[in-house]
């Protein structure tokens, strides 16, 4: 009975240092790291934490990248056509209302509306060239009549007579053009001179 009960005790003796030691050496085990995998792991799964070493974190940077081009790429280039493309149109629009506009209306004066061409005629039996002038008033508006018209012409002289009340001449590069009355809108006259070298006509004054 006695060796019985010595049995025992040595029994539970061995079983509490297995114990024991099986504890010392799970403390052990944890503080060499080998439970961080044990509670990591779980954390990340239950938090979906993004697997770094996997690529997600540059998977997520380059899809970042990709929206913000693409996004980028829609609207910066959208945006930019479509300014383009309404500026274009503005810009066409007022050009294309300007030059609809481009005409002379009541009020509007110009010694660009007197338009002075003249080319050579038939020669006089003499020999001398002639030609001949053509004075249009370039205005088809129907409201600006132009009056006293003068031309610079130089010493101005025809071996031929011109009607003064044409086109004479009152001082050095001071022409009159018919009598100083008004050319209406689209109305022209003509005259021819003769001498042996053309004179250089260009309008210097006139009066609306």
């Amino acid at each position: 009975m006695k060796s019985f009960f010595i049995f025992y005790a040595v029994l539970l003796l061995v079983s509490f240092s297995v114990v024991h030691i099986n504890n010392a050496l799970e403390l052990a085990h944890e503080k060499n790291g080998a439970g961080l995998n044990y509670t990591v792991n779980p954390a990340r799964k239950l938090l979906q934490l993004p697997d770094i070493g996997e690529g997600d974190g540059i998977g997520y940077i380059g899809d970042g990248n990709d929206n913000d081009g693409n996004v980028g790429g829609d609207d910066g280039t959208g945006g930019f056509v479509g300014n383009v493309g309404d500026g274009n149109g503005g810009d066409g629009n007022s050009t294309g209302g300007d030059g609809s506009e481009n005409r002379i209306g009541e009020g509007t004066c110009s010694n660009k509306f007197i338009q002075v061409n003249q080319g050579p005629s038939a020669s006089l039996p003499s020999g001398i060239p002639t030609y001949t002038v053509i004075v249009l008033n370039a205005c088809f508006s129907g409201s600006c009549s132009i009056s006293n018209i003068h031309l610079s012409c130089g010493w101005f002289s025809s071996a031929r007579l011109i009607n003064p009340k044409i086109f004479r001449r009152l001082n050095y590069n001071d022409c009159l053009v018919n009598d100083g009355q008004p050319l209406t809108a689209g109305e022209s006259l003509t005259f021819s001179y003769a001498n042996t070298y053309p004179y250089k006509l260009a309008v210097s004054s006139i009066v609306c």
